[in-house]
């Protein structure tokens, strides 16, 4: 398989594995120039070239298409009925566009009438579900660079530039859009435009680049503007000095022959100068190849996708420490004729639990392991009363799906536990409390490069535990309904993630609540030496986790926090557990069993558990 396939199935199987953050856009909306431009120009350049019309080598898809085609949208050009309103040569708010000298390019309308037209289709509201893009300022930056078109473009200083692009991202946040992707200006200095001109003029231009884009993110935070931050000027900074990283082999030249067109609006595989569209780097002097769009589209994805995997970890402490529930509600009441005959007990069990995620919103295809370890002691108060307590250890061990990266969830717990047991009627109570320690790995994958955005943190874990049922006695079978809850409070404090270069987030404090109620029936025959016995139910979610995640794009200081939602919907899952107690010879008891469940959306849980007690 050469670079340029390995590449192709990278992108495929990376957009794949994503489809977890789908689910919460209703539409993309992209405003900007001509590196989200689709193709506003495709009518008219193909007229005299056929199959052009995009800032690329044609006819591949620019990044915005990848983006909509990964999150199940579309970014068709809103010239042609779609919702990519990106036009070539686009300016923020200033007419003509750049250059001037070519008349279709001249009369693209500025990133302010662009976004007036979305509005006034939409009703003068932006769509709260929708995720919004904005990239722009490059026009302006050649405009004020360029003494020739100086005037006629009546360029404007690079800082009130960024003023008035924030001053439209503002007026659409106001309009009601919540998700706004908000790109900075990569490196134009770096470009073959630029490093043809000459050392001295290449480094002028990425001081004026840098300096659109701190003005711009200072801009929106005095405006009070929350935005999802892009970094494409860190990121293009990578790419070109060491393209053969990502999977590329030329980062200086361009991958059309500009003697025989003037720019990739019009290039084609026909007038290519060497290599392919995903060998090079740039398209022609500014644009971006097919393959830098796939890689900046993935780019993209991870940041939108980060949030869903990092809530992944206070839902892994619910699922956990329902293993530690299990554990104590089995030893409770599968422990109870042992204690009644032989009184107090020190008890050892062990648990190993798998959980899929398969369809989840949480992760798609994820799956975890996780293995408790518990030691404790039944005290018998009365007949009626037994109290008890315990501590344990708990490992899992959760991967993404397709290799995005995985976490480890440490649980150490303390337990305190009792049964009061009246015949017919019996209420069980357990409060456990857990100190939680996590070591995470997300794996952004950037062409044929992999980041190990990698980070660490703590939280903590309460819960209380209460069931209470009847018995029915016929000889040696009992049986009889349960019903009760399980509170819950989850908090995971808030971490930077590191070594993932310009992949690297900073995540806030998340607090996660559960109310699980639950109910059923259960069943055991108690022989004198040993006592099988069955559990099957109904549980049921009943707080709806979703909430948003405080988030920090590192590779930009200048940038603020923003907030994503993540999803974590209520479930209702049905366990059942068979199992076993009873005596090994006078010297100790054994408890050993099974518990599978499964909810709506085909989430399943296994584990097997077993103990082992003994009286003193």
């Amino acid at each position: 398989m050469d670079r340029t396939t390995q590449l192709a199935a990278l992108i495929v199987s990376g957009y794949l594995s994503t489809t977890a953050i789908a689910a919460n856009y209703s539409s993309t909306i992209f405003f900007g120039d001509s590196l989200s431009d689709a193709g506003t120009y495709a009518s008219t350049v193909q007229l005299v070239y056929p199959g052009t019309g995009k800032f690329t080598t044609n006819p591949g898809p620019v990044w915005s298409e990848d983006l909509a085609a990964t999150l199940g949208t579309q970014a068709k050009p809103a010239v042609d009925g779609g919702t990519n309103y990106a036009a070539g040569g686009a300016r923020v708010s200033k007419n003509p566009g750049f250059p001037y000298t070519t008349n279709f390019i001249a009369a693209a309308p500025a990133i302010r009438d662009q976004i007036s037209s979305y509005l006034t289709s939409n009703g003068g509201r932006a769509d709260a579900n929708a995720l919004f893009s904005v990239w722009a300022g490059a026009n302006d930056l050649f405009a004020l660079e360029d003494p020739a078109a100086n005037t006629a473009y009546l360029a404007d200083p690079l800082p009130q530039v960024a003023g008035e692009l924030a001053a439209q991202i503002g007026r659409l946040k106001n309009a009601g859009a919540r998700q706004v992707i908000v790109f900075n200006l990569p490196d134009i200095g770096a470009t073959p435009g630029s490093i043809a001109d000459g050392p001295s003029k290449a480094a002028i231009t990425t001081q004026h680049t840098e300096e659109y884009n701190h003005a711009l993110f200072t801009q929106l935070n005095a405006q009070g503007i929350s935005v999802i931050p892009i970094d494409t000027f860190n990121l293009l900074r990578l790419l070109v000095n060491d393209p053969t990283r990502f999977g590329f082999s030329n980062s200086t030249t361009p991958a059309c022959d500009l003697t025989q067109v003037p720019s990739s609006l019009v290039c084609n595989s026909s007038n290519y100068a060497a290599g392919s569209d995903q060998s090079h780097v740039f398209a022609d002097n500014d644009h971006p190849t097919t393959g830098a769009h796939r890689m900046l589209a993935q780019y993209v994805v991870s940041v939108l996708a980060a949030p869903q995997q990092i809530a992944a970890l206070p839902t892994t402490a619910v699922t956990t420490r329902a293993g530690l529930h299990d554990l104590l509600r089995t030893q409770l009441f599968a422990g109870a004729l042992e204690r009644e005959q032989t009184g107090r007990h020190f008890w050892v069990a062990a648990q190993g639990q798998s959980v899929d995620y398969d369809s989840s919103t949480l992760d798609p295809n994820a799956d975890s392991s996780n293995y408790h370890f518990a030691l404790g002691i039944d005290l018998p108060v009365s007949e009626q009363l037994v109290l008890g307590g315990a501590l344990s250890v708990d490992h899992s061990h959760t991967d993404y799906a397709a290799g995005r990266g995985d976490f480890a969830q440490r649980d150490t717990s303390l337990s305190i536990y009792g049964r009061w047991h009246t015949e017919p009627w019996f209420v069980d109570a357990a409060l456990s409390y857990g100190a939680l320690a996590y070591d995470i790995n997300r794996r952004v994958e950037l062409g044929l490069s992999a980041f190990q955005a990698q980070g660490d943190t703590h939280g903590s874990d309460l819960s209380l535990q209460l069931e209470g049922g009847y018995e029915f006695t016929s000889g040696a079978i009992t049986h009889g309904p349960f019903v009760g809850a399980v509170a819950q409070e989850v908090r995971i404090d808030g971490f930077d993630e590191s070594d993932g270069e310009v992949a690297n987030l900073g995540y806030g404090t998340q607090r996660r609540h559960s109310l699980v109620g639950n109910a059923g029936w259960q069943v055991a025959y108690r022989a004198a030496t040993w006592s099988p016995y069955a559990r099957i139910g109904v549980e049921h979610e009943f707080e709806d986790r979703d909430h948003n995640l405080t988030l920090r794009a590192l590779s930009i200081p200048e940038a603020s926090t923003f907030n994503m939602p993540v999803t974590d919907p209520r479930h209702t899952r049905y366990p059942l557990q068979i199992g076993i107690s009873g005596d090994l010879l006078h010297l100790a008891g054994y408890n050993i069993g099974i518990t599978h469940s499964i909810d709506q959306d085909y989430q399943s849980r296994t584990s097997f558990f077993g103990a082992i007690s003994t009286r003193f």
